[in-house]
This record gives structure tokens, sequence and C-alpha cells, in this order.
């Protein structure tokens, strides 16, 4: 693993605690299929930088 695609990775993954955390919490509420969609941006998101990084 080259130092470019770590950088992103130490950036994104506090993001993703605090989002599966939020997720978590919101579970509950008429908002989870934004928050599926939320999700699956920020994933496309981490593969386009991961990608684009390699």
């Amino acid at each position: 693993m080259s130092a470019f695609s770590l950088v992103p990775a130490m950036l994104f993954y506090p993001l993703y605690i605090n989002m599966y955390t939020s997720l978590l919490l919101v579970s509950q509420s008429k908002f989870l299929p934004f928050c599926y969609f939320l999700l699956f941006i920020i994933s496309v998101c981490r593969f386009v930088f991961s990608h684009h990084f390699s």
C-alpha cells in the first residue's frame, strides 16, 4: 500500500465511524432510506478516491 492510498483511508475511516454511529442512532426513524442513500454516495466517493490514487 502506497502513501497516496493510505492518506485517503486515514481521512475516511473516522468519517465512516461517525456515519455508522449516526446510522445506528436514526435507524428507527423514517430517514432510513435517506441514510442508505447517503452511505451509498460515500461508498462511491471512497471507490473513486481509491481508484484514482492507486
